[in-house]
């Protein structure tokens, strides 16, 4: 019940009144903790990406340079003798005339290769001749082992012939990513090195 008492509410009441809310320091507080936790994450996810652009590279050099050295290398086991070329750095090989030979018979039945590091390419090269057939690889239109996504540095071809035994060749491979495919920092090169015998009859 009312005791004919009447409520005055004055307009300093709502003034007067405690609001919950943040200040401007806090907001300004919050905004730079967030900005310090964006900028961590962005350079961490940078350095993860530029991680694995780099093993991408280094990825792929290292298959390119697996391939083309299994490639000389089994060139070389089916020749039965050896000789180094001293410009361009290189090898000449000497196929056996025999249809169970694996080179004879797939380069076009030819009983000479070689295999050489062109520089003006940068890229190691296959030609044939004497050959039965078609020469697949012929000196006018040599056969690159490379592919366009590394580049040679270098390459060293060393040859120890044996007169009584198989031949030894020692090869040196230098090989990097071509570098107009990746940023300079991601880079890579790698070297191969192999020493093989030729099959010696």
């Amino acid at each position: 019940m009312f005791d004919g008492a009447t409520a005055m509410i004055t307009p300093g009441d709502f003034f007067n009144k405690k609001v919950e809310g943040f200040t401007l320091i806090e907001i300004l507080v919050s905004i730079g903790v967030m900005s310090i936790i964006a900028g961590i994450s962005i350079s961490i996810f940078l350095s993860l990406s530029s991680a694995y652009d780099k093993a991408n590279v280094v990825s792929t050099v290292n298959q390119e340079g697996s391939r083309v050295m299994e490639q000389m290398v089994r060139t070389i086991r089916n020749a039965s003798n050896a000789v180094e070329i001293a410009s361009p750095s290189g090898v000449r090989l000497t196929i056996p005339r025999q249809a169970g030979n694996l080179e004879y018979s797939s380069n076009g039945g030819c009983t000479q290769v070689e295999l050489y590091y062109d520089d003006p390419s940068n890229s190691i090269r296959k030609t044939t001749s004497s050959c039965d057939g078609t020469s697949l690889c012929p000196s006018g239109n040599p056969c690159v082992l490379t592919s366009t996504t590394v580049e040679v540095s270098s390459a060293s071809y060393d040859v120890t012939e044996n007169d009584d035994s198989p031949d030894q060749v020692r090869i040196s491979l230098v090989l990097r990513q071509e570098p107009s495919l990746s940023d300079p920092e991601q880079q890579a090169s790698q070297q191969f090195e192999r020493s093989v015998l030729t099959r010696g009859y």
